[in-house]
């Protein structure tokens, strides 16, 4: 990736100090990130609707409507083929998550508490293509 690139990362997560963690972190792996913070699903779509968004970590427990259906939501709206990659963020076990439905509309998953080498890892992995450019 170039640095005169500047990804758009969407942040969803309902706890204010999560979201502060994401993208403190991202902030350190990729310092020219552009990181979208929002605090329910409802507002995710909307933000997902309104930007070029190249990343999205998407909590599983959500008011309004959680995760799972954010993330369904949010592939109705993909349009050209172009799948953005979703992280699924949550305290369940990987098998959990699958098994609640995470890997249909999700591409990956961190469990809770994160962890800088495990979020490094995911940027690394779905950073590495086109950028959109346009947050």
């Amino acid at each position: 990736m170039s640095p005169t690139q500047y990804p758009c990362i969407l942040a969803i997560d309902d706890t204010p100090i999560n979201l502060l963690l994401i993208q403190k972190l991202i902030e350190k792996i990729y310092p020219s990130a552009i990181v979208l913070n929002s605090k329910n699903g409802d507002d995710a779509v909307l933000k997902f609707k309104e930007n070029k968004v190249d990343l999205i970590f998407l909590d599983i427990q959500l008011p309004t409507i959680d995760g799972f259906e954010t993330a369904r939501q949010i592939r109705a709206f993909e349009v050209d083929g172009n799948r953005t990659p979703i992280i699924g963020l949550s305290g369940y076990e990987k098998e959990q998550f699958i098994t609640n439905g995470g890997s249909k509309n999700m591409d990956d998953f961190l469990r809770k508490p994160i962890k800088m080498e495990s979020l490094e890892r995911i940027v690394n992995k779905f950073l590495a293509g086109d950028i959109k450019q346009s947050c």
